[in-house]
This record gives C-alpha cells, sequence and structure tokens, in this order.
C-alpha cells in the first residue's frame, strides 16, 4: 500500500523538502551547462517531492523550454502561475514560450499585463523579466525596449565590478586611408540556412558597397548550405 502513495507523502515533510533543494540545485548546474534533459529529470523529482512549489514548476518549465518542450513548458509554468499569480519571472517566460509556438490567444491582454509589470519593475529599480533581445521582438515601443536594454547593461556592469573583471583591451583606432573602405564584420551561430539569416539578408544588402566591405564570420562549409545561397550574393 505504501508505494502506491505519493513520493512527498513517503518522506517527512522536513526531508522532502531538503531533498528537494537538492535536486533543485542539480538541476540548475545541470541547465547551466546544457544538459537540459538530466535538468527537467532533476526538476519533476522536485515537483514531485513538492506540488505546491511554483518555483519548482516554473524551474520545471524553464528546462522544457531550453529543450524545445514549449508544449511542456507551457503547462508547468501555468501550474506555476495558479500556484502564485504574482510571479513575473514565470509569466515573462510563460508569454514567450506562446510566442515561440504561435499562440496568439489573448496576446493584447497578456503583452498589456507584461508592459505593466515591466514599467513597475524599471520605476522601482529593479531588473526587468523581460531581456532586451526579447523585448525587441515584442510589441513595445522603442523607449521601453531602451529603457529594458540600459538597465541590463547596468546590471552587467555592476556584476563585473563585483568580480573585479578588467576592462576589454580595444586596438587602437586606425583612420581609413583616401579611398579605403571600412570593413564591416557580421559573426553569428545562426548564420546559415537560419530564420535570422534570411531576416537580415536585406539588411546585409543596403550597405553602400563603395564605402564599406562586409565580411560575414562563416565556416566556409556553410557557402554551400543549401538555402544559403541567395544570401551569399548581398555578403
Amino acid at each position: 500500500m505504501a508505494a502506491s502513495r505519493p513520493p512527498q507523502q513517503l518522506l517527512p515533510p522536513a526531508v522532502a523538502q531538503r531533498v528537494s533543494v537538492a535536486y533543485n540545485n542539480l538541476g540548475g548546474i545541470l541547465k547551466m551547462t546544457g544538459q537540459a534533459v538530466a535538468a527537467i529529470a532533476c526538476y519533476e523529482q522536485v515537483v514531485l517531492l513538492q506540488p505546491d512549489s511554483p518555483e519548482g514548476h516554473a524551474n520545471l518549465a524553464s528546462a522544457c523550454k531550453d529543450a524545445a518542450r514549449h508544449d511542456v513548458a507551457i503547462q508547468s509554468y501555468r501550474r506555476a502561475l495558479a500556484l502564485r499569480p504574482d510571479f513575473p519571472e514565470a509569466f515573462a517566460n510563460f508569454v514567450h514560450s506562446l510566442q515561440c509556438v504561435c499562440d496568439w490567444s489573448d496576446r493584447p491582454a497578456l503583452f498589456a499585463r507584461l508592459e505593466q509589470e515591466i514599467r513597475r519593475d524599471l520605476a522601482a529599480g529593479r531588473l526587468p523579466s523581460v531581456q532586451p533581445f526579447h523585448a525587441m521582438a515584442y510589441p513595445f515601443t522603442a523607449d521601453l525596449a531602451l529603457a529594458i536594454s540600459v538597465k541590463y547593461a547596468e546590471h552587467c556592469s555592476l556584476a563585473a565590478v563585483r568580480l573585479n573583471l578588467p576592462k576589454l583591451p580595444h586596438p587602437p583606432a586606425v583612420k581609413l586611408q583616401p579611398g579605403e573602405r571600412l570593413r564591416v564584420g557580421y559573426v553569428s551561430s545562426d548564420f546559415g540556412n537560419h530564420p535570422l539569416s534570411h531576416l537580415m539578408g536585406s539588411v546585409f544588402g543596403l550597405h553602400d558597397r563603395s564605402r564599406v566591405e562586409v565580411r560575414p564570420g562563416l565556416f566556409p562549409a556553410l557557402l554551400g548550405e543549401a538555402g544559403f545561397q541567395p544570401l551569399v550574393q548581398h555578403l
């Protein structure tokens, strides 16, 4: 009979809580090292041991999101928000997961709430729950997107000071010689037959080639990748 009882009932509450913390910490380490599947297994143990933990469900959702399991992530974010409605980080990631699967239901209301929470965080001096790169793709004003980026830049600057990181060395400026073109380099892991490359194709073509020389950061093999040839003519 005992084997059929829920896992959290097989252990004393204090023990279940300590085991849950261990699984949660291990899941965080695995997630940070790119082992999303193993992290998911740890967070699944957390929510089994503490099914009423909104943080546990949010962490499980985040790991599933990293593993591109957006359907499971959305369900877990819904559970986290049901347990804790005022959970800005979970709500922001929930909205982003919905965009990843092109679920536009309630989109205006969701983004209205998201913007309200972001402005509240900014007014209080807190780091917003929406990252700058995501904000660029959201229906936010340019001023709001800029404010988010500025706040994240300040956060990174403070982190660098705390870690006593040295300033990045920059080579001395070199003036262009008469007739010499400015060399602009683009570097991205998404160069290839990738949506971002196709979206950027028109940007590459807008350079004044009499003044600018474009140098993409590419692996040679990508030049022959199917679907990438139309972009090469812009580079």
